[in-house]
Order: C-alpha cells, then structure tokens, then sequence
C-alpha cells in the first residue's frame, strides 16, 4: 500500500494579496506590507495584515513538517534558518 503524500495548504486570496507584496519588497516587517497594502486596500488593518502573516507563518511550518516527500525541502529550509 503506497502511502498519499499529505497535501499542502494553499493560500487564501488574502493571503495571495500578502504574498505578492512581501515577493516584491523583499525581507519585510509586517509594518512593511501593511504600509504598502494600505495604499490599495485603505480598509486593511495593521492587525488583519499581522494576523494574516501569522497565519501564513503556521502553514508554512506545516510544510515544511511534512514528512518524507518534502526531505530535500525541510532541510534546506531548516539549514538556511540555523545559520
């Protein structure tokens, strides 16, 4: 019996708005990506966008959990946050 590979949480449209902002500017503090969201979006709040990168934050550990099929992945972002 093979065992299914567990499937990886995808990103809200919320979320997706987030992470095209964060691709764009690069390394940034949630002040950051709210200053720019807030440009297109006057209604997000500094708490809705950290609440947003917190939530994101939590899927990725998830990810980068996973077991077996995503090794290769794991440990490259496990070495890249111990330096």
């Amino acid at each position: 019996m093979s065992r299914q590979p567990a499937k990886l949480p995808k990103p809200t449209a919320a979320e997706l708005d987030l992470l095209r902002v964060i691709w764009r500017l690069g390394p940034s503090t949630v002040k950051d990506v709210h200053a720019a969201r807030v440009r297109e979006r006057p209604e997000l709040t500094y708490a809705t966008a950290l609440r947003l990168m917190q939530v994101m934050h939590a899927k990725a550990r998830r990810w980068c959990l996973l077991p077996s099929t995503h090794t290769s992945l794991t440990r490259s972002a496990t070495k890249s946050s111990a330096t």
